[in-house]
């Protein structure tokens, strides 16, 4: 029995071990080429915005290509949605929620209101989301692509944040306690 309890010790050591050898090699350095050639874990993450979800739904004839002129007729579908003159900022905030995603993901309701009425008018909301079309059209030619709509994220928005230290038994150092505690 006790020969036994050794070979289970020893294997666990072992393994121990060999984990924390595995944990402490660095990754392995980025490889050249296209993204599909490289590991999954040197590509790089990127992000779509939320008005770049209403972007891929103005694409009226499924080319995966937006043209000027189908987003300001996707634009303006959008707007005939409210039935209204003017959307109050919470008409927003629900409008924003459904078809971007939330407040998140979506742009800020002040980029929209840009007299900061309160109100956001039709002529208000088609200049704000032409004006994003206009940011996403890198290169002027009237079209947007899938791809002018990715945004690469940095490195360091990819890494956990540090995690905070724990509080040792009995409490901070020194004795010290939170108010009311």
């Amino acid at each position: 029995m006790r020969a036994s309890g050794m070979t289970i010790k020893s294997a666990a050591c072992i393994a121990a071990l060999s984990l924390g050898a595995c944990a402490g090699r660095p990754p392995p350095p980025p490889q050249d080429g296209p993204p599909d050639a490289m590991a999954p874990a040197a590509m790089p993450s990127v992000v779509l915005s939320g008005d770049a979800l209403a972007f891929v739904s103005f694409d009226a004839d499924g080319d995966y290509r937006v043209s000027r002129d189908e987003a300001a007729q996707g634009i303006a579908r959008e707007w005939a949605l409210f039935d209204s003159e003017a959307l109050s900022p919470i008409q927003f905030q629900r409008w924003s929620a459904l078809a971007l995603g939330g407040p998140a993901m979506g742009p800020y309701r002040l980029e929209f209101d840009r007299n900061v009425d309160g109100q956001i008018t039709r002529e208000e909301f088609e200049t704000a989301f032409l004006a994003r079309f206009d940011a996403y059209d890198r290169d002027g030619d009237g079209v947007v692509m899938r791809a002018d709509m990715l945004r690469v994220l940095p490195r360091s928005a990819m890494q956990r944040p540090p995690r905070m230290p724990r509080m040792p038994p009995g409490g901070p150092p020194g004795g010290m306690r939170p108010p009311g505690g």
